[in-house]
């Protein structure tokens, strides 16, 4: 579970993250998470991570991955600290397959 944690890579690291993740998942494992698109309020922060919709979708490109949910979200909400924001969220559930699942 990456509850909003990884538009918080810096992105940099974002890639070595993403396969440290994708490589610590186990056959039939899930991944939940979010990625923040390009249209977030924070999109101008240089430490954080944002990513277009295809961006999202070529992490899950492949015949390991199957998405069981993938949904954009924009609008406006409420932080954690009860700040409004823009949101540009892309919730993702995906399942992990290894090339040997049966």
């Amino acid at each position: 579970s990456a509850q909003y944690s990884l538009p918080f890579t810096e992105q940099n690291d974002f890639t070595e993250v993403w396969i440290n993740i994708s490589n610590s998942l186990r056959n039939d494992g899930i991944f939940t998470g979010q990625f923040f698109g390009q249209e977030d309020g924070w999109s101008t922060r240089p430490e954080m991570t944002f990513l277009t919709e295809s961006q999202v979708l070529s992490l899950f490109n492949s015949e390991e991955w199957e998405i069981i949910k993938f949904k954009e979200f924009k609008g406006e909400g409420m932080t954690a600290s009860g700040i409004l924001k823009m949101w540009h969220v892309f919730h993702v559930i995906a399942s992990k397959h290894t090339k040997n699942h049966q």
